[in-house]
């Protein structure tokens, strides 16, 4: 029994000795391609739009603009819009990128930090963005007005020409929630939080198990994807209550992500993405796993 368990030991060492000694690439390339799935047809029970939202005497229309193309995951589009009676809309859109037209938007946190053109490691690049016509329409807006999904189609690569296919996780699916404001109130007596002060700032949700860490292995490496919300303009990301602009009134609930917009504006945000190494302790953990896994079966064989 202890001659195998050495031998399982002594594998696992070789195997996380050579992932530790492999040489790490110092650049990636990618490509997203995302869309709105319609929550009314999309088949998912937890999407919908509310249906008072609909009823005498305030109807809103939804309509989905702008299918998107043969790389993005099926039947979604560029955006969604909803109208009220006066023919007013307010509308949400995504833009999604690739490690060519991707962009910095001027945050020296986002983007080719070091200049060299390069995605290199540590590096967030936006890989999506979020647009809101954040308009000043009449109705009666339930909580929450409509409840989507994002679907994704991200690939990552080991060469310039998307050729050489590293990592690919397609029809990723990321759950926002939409509140539609009291329009009529002003600043100060909004009946939900209002932290950027305007008259009143709408709110959507996005929970953080859609942001959750991703690992990989590519030539003999493990390398982990990691995701982060970067304000663009008239927004604000509440994470936690402590988040500067943010406070008790309004922080997110437990797993998720509060964003507020500012009413009139078009407002962004941008979905990052940054890659690295693991530590070698974290492939050392690995490898302890693979003799723990390697030593139950073993017992197992044996009761």
């Amino acid at each position: 029994m202890k001659t195998k368990f050495k031998m399982l030991l002594a594998a696992a060492t070789i195997a996380v000795s050579g992932f530790a000694h492999a040489v790490p690439v110092n650049e990636f390339f990618f490509s997203q391609n995302a869309g709105w799935l319609n929550p009314i047809t999309d088949g998912d029970g937890a999407t919908y739009v509310n249906p008072i939202a609909f009823a005498s005497p305030f109807p809103f229309t939804l309509s989905m603009e702008n299918p998107t193309g043969p790389l993005a995951p099926a039947n979604t589009f560029g955006g969604m819009r909803w109208t009220d009676t006066g023919g007013v809309s307010s509308a949400i859109h995504v833009n999604t990128y690739n490690n060519t037209n991707s962009f910095s938007s001027g945050n020296m946190l986002l983007g080719d930090t070091d200049g060299n053109g390069q995605w290199n490691a540590g590096e967030y690049w936006a890989i999506s963005t979020l647009t809101q016509e954040n308009r000043i329409i009449t109705g009666n807006f339930p909580d929450p007005l409509w409840v989507a999904n994002i679907s994704a189609n991200l690939r990552i690569f080991g060469d310039a020409g998307h050729t050489i296919n590293a990592f690919t996780d397609p029809n990723h699916n990321t759950l926002i929630r939409f509140w539609e404001t009291l329009n009529t109130q002003e600043p100060g007596v909004c009946a939900s939080p209002a932290p950027m002060g305007s008259r009143c700032d709408d709110i959507y949700t996005i929970t953080l198990l859609s942001l959750a860490q991703q690992s990989f292995p590519y030539n003999g490496n493990w390398y982990t994807l990691t995701y982060a919300l970067f304000p663009g303009n008239d927004v604000l990301i509440c994470t936690s209550a402590s988040d500067p602009g943010c406070d008790a009134a309004s922080a997110p609930a437990p797993g998720q992500i509060a964003v507020y917009t500012r009413e009139g504006s078009d407002s962004t945000i941008h979905v990052a993405m940054a890659w690295q190494v693991p530590e070698p302790s974290m492939l050392s953990l690995m490898g302890l796993a693979l003799v723990g896994l390697g030593f139950i079966s073993r017992r197992r064989q044996t009761m």
